[in-house]
């Protein structure tokens, strides 16, 4: 099951993730009404970068952090 809210040690292992890949990011929105529970992370890369690394990387993240990821 998914924690109450998204934790602080998700997001910074996130963005550590995209920013050794090569991924900005340009925009976070909170997306609920109540706390940190949805997330949408507008994200841009200057360079070609390996999208099914990356999709690998956050499903490994959402997995140890027992967060739901969708990457679109």
């Amino acid at each position: 099951a998914s924690p109450e809210a998204i934790t602080a040690a998700f997001m910074a292992d996130i963005s550590t993730l995209f920013s050794k890949n090569g991924v900005n990011i340009m925009r976070i929105d909170n997306m609920g009404d109540e706390g940190f529970r949805s997330l949408d992370i507008a994200a841009t890369a200057l360079k070609p970068v390996d999208l099914e690394k990356i999709k690998f990387d956050l499903m490994n993240l959402s997995n140890q952090h027992r967060i739901d990821t969708a990457f679109m």
